[in-house]
């Protein structure tokens, strides 16, 4: 599954770079000239405007692409194999993680390989700008594994220091917190032992990031969602939640950039209040029903914007961990289906994901194509993908090109993509919601 991991996303590797790639990478001066650590660790990842993000881990991972291989515009080839070797680690961590917690080996095998090569969590590997979800979920899951053995003197410093480096390299990593002790085998004192460990790993740097970055998040018109209410973000939250469970079970159309909403999303509500069911229903079921359940939505609740208000809505790539949590849900779900039965049908269900990310793994070759693909998806286009309806994203055409969001001008070719994201009725928003977001990664 290791290989299958990487070998799924070779198409984009003679890609360059792609909206806020060139921002993290090219024009970031810690990424092109020399810098220590603690100028790392005490910097935002983009130095020179308010984008609310702190990930020092990502950042350096960049510094060491630069490095090691030539970064320019049109080729950059060693960041697009450094994001799919974290996607091959993360696949082969998932494996083993899910073959301790009993399940048969070649379901496990067969699951993890589902995790590498899911569509829905492709914008993740694919992009350059997606390291850090890569990152994070690599830590994380290693982290998850180290305590699947036990809680050993040991081991607990082994597993806070990974959950250190998880939420360096993005906040979805303090989800550990509460998703560690969780993990099915470990008991009384051993549970609590790794809470203690993991709050002591991961709370301090919270507090470095509100340190450097003067809050939890962006503020301003970086801000999600700027004039909501907190209740009206609640009612985009369950939407969104919604969203992210239909994507796991229908990755399609995929979107490289979503708007914000125009309103509530009832498809996504109703499909939240099925998945909230299911985490309160496995709770109740004998390990690790329960444990998929968190490890599903545990990482999600940073991207939910409700605790702190992030810079993007929705975006594909906040699934990468997560989706680890929907494979252990399925695993215990056909566990009690005859093996070939399951192998069977995980061995389709992987054929298809790697049909589907492998084209899109050759969307992702430049700027034009990506775009060009998504407008191709859009209603009344033509070519593979669909629309959605009510107030779910699309790809929307407009005679002058791409509606563009990151921090800096990009050289892109002008008036030849023809494509915007946005969701239908988003025109309805208050005029205190509606904004021109200038960065598009969050």
């Amino acid at each position: 599954m290791f290989l299958l991991a990487i070998v799924v996303g070779l198409p984009s590797i003679e890609g360059g770079l792609i909206r806020d790639d060139r921002l993290y990478l090219t024009r970031n001066p810690h990424v092109t000239d020399p810098v220590g650590p603690m100028i790392l660790l005490t910097a935002p990842l983009w130095p020179y405007e308010d984008l609310g993000l702190y990930r020092p881990l990502a950042t350096a991972s960049f510094r060491f692409d630069w490095l090691v291989s030539d970064v320019s515009e049109g080729h950059a080839p060693m960041a697009h194999l450094h994001n799919l070797i974290l996607n091959g680690a993360a696949a082969l961590l998932l494996a083993v993680l899910l073959s301790r917690l009993g399940f048969r080996p070649v379901h496990a095998v067969l699951g993890a390989a589902l995790f590498g090569v899911h569509p829905a969590r492709s914008e993740a590997f694919l992009w350059i700008s997606g390291r850090a979800e890569c990152l994070m979920t690599v830590c994380a899951l290693w982290s998850l594994v180290v305590l699947s053995r036990g809680a050993s003197a040991r081991r607990l410093i082994v597993a806070g220091s990974l959950a250190s480096a998880a939420i360096l390299a993005k906040e979805q990593g303090a989800a550990l917190v509460v998703l560690a002790p969780l993990l099915p085998g470990l008991v009384g004192r051993d549970r609590v032992r790794v809470a203690v460990v993991m709050a002591v790993a991961v709370l301090p740097w919270i507090g470095m990031r509100w340190s450097v970055l003067g809050a939890m998040g962006p503020t301003g018109i970086q801000a999600a969602l700027p004039g909501a209410s907190w209740g009206e973000m609640c009612v985009y939250a369950a939407g969104w939640l919604g969203r992210y469970g239909l994507l796991l079970i229908w990755p399609l159309p995929l979107r490289h950039e979503y708007d914000e909403p125009g309103g509530a999303d009832p498809v996504g509500i109703v499909a939240a209040v099925v998945l909230l069911g299911l985490a309160a229903w496995s709770l109740r079921r004998p390990s690790p029903w329960g444990f998929a359940g968190a490890l599903f939505l545990l990482p999600l609740i940073p991207a939910l914007n409700l605790m702190a208000r992030g810079s993007e809505t929705f975006a594909e790539r906040f699934l990468c961990l997560p989706a680890a949590g929907a494979v252990v849900w399925l695993l215990c779900a056909i566990r009690p289906v005859r093996p070939l039965a399951g192998v069977a049908l995980l061995s389709g269900l992987v054929a298809l994901a790697t049909v589907q990310t492998g084209f899109r793994a050759g969307e992702y070759a430049d700027e034009a194509t990506l775009f060009a693909s998504q407008r191709r998806g859009a209603p009344g286009g033509r070519g593979r993908g669909g629309g959605g309806g009510g107030n779910w994203p699309t790809v929307q055409g407009t005679a002058r090109g791409p509606r563009r969001r990151s921090v800096l001008p990009w050289p892109g070719p002008r008036g030849s993509i023809g494509g915007a994201l946005s969701w239908p009725g988003s025109s309805a928003l208050p005029g205190s919601c509606r904004r021109r977001k200038r960065s598009s990664m969050e």
